[in-house]
């Protein structure tokens, strides 16, 4: 998949908070596009992804030889 096509598949996923919620994220809903980055991140190899209860999704790429892994992490969805 390409990346716009990416794109235009995680723009189209309703992701609408809810002003009069006082959690983060404010809707549940917003775990549904946290949930397909886990995935798409997982099947790029990125090891130890999850999304945490605040919606924030993380992941580990491990590095080439002789240089720094990097943890990878979205701001909240």
């Amino acid at each position: 998949m390409r990346a716009y096509d990416r794109l235009t598949e995680s723009a189209a996923i309703y992701t609408t908070s809810d002003p009069d919620s006082a959690t983060v994220p404010s809707s549940m809903r917003q775990y549904d596009l946290a949930r397909i980055l886990v995935d798409e991140l997982n099947a790029l190899g990125l090891e130890n992804v999850h999304v945490d209860e605040n919606g924030i999704v993380y992941g580990w790429l491990s590095a080439t030889p002789d240089r720094k892994s990097t943890r990878l992490n979205s701001s909240h969805t």
